[in-house]
């Protein structure tokens, strides 16, 4: 089984989630789409939505959100979430999960030069 990679743009309005895999690389997402955040009560709740009955063996995640990140929880600004990097590690099955401000993962993509790497803006 291939292994894949969980990406997201987790945002007060919007929650953008992707999977990846090593072989097709960081431009070529397997799949994508996004999530009205406001509908749910946190992320695992849309992670359980997103991934359902698939069987990918995920093995990594990582997650830009919306909100400071301080010691590896943030608060999700415009919701009453509040994502905490262990416990979305135990829900992913202990994979290494990292967190990073939403604006800090932007900057971090801009050497990028994938055109058609962008999340979906609707679900």
């Amino acid at each position: 089984m291939e292994a894949r990679y969980l990406a997201g743009d987790i945002g007060g309005t919007k929650t953008r989630l992707a999977l990846f895999s090593h072989d097709k690389g960081a431009c070529d997402a397997l799949e994508k789409t996004a999530f009205l955040s406001q509908e749910y009560d946190s992320l695992e709740s849309i992670l359980r939505v997103y991934l359902g009955d698939k069987n990918y063996q995920i093995s990594g995640a990582s997650f830009g959100v919306a909100g400071p990140i301080i010691d590896q929880k943030a608060r999700v600004t415009n919701l009453k979430w509040v994502i905490d990097k262990n416990s979305l590690q135990e829900f992913l099955g202990g994979v290494n999960v990292h967190l990073l401000n939403d604006l800090h993962a932007i900057a971090s993509a801009v050497p990028n030069t994938c055109s058609n790497a962008v999340l979906p803006t609707t679900s």
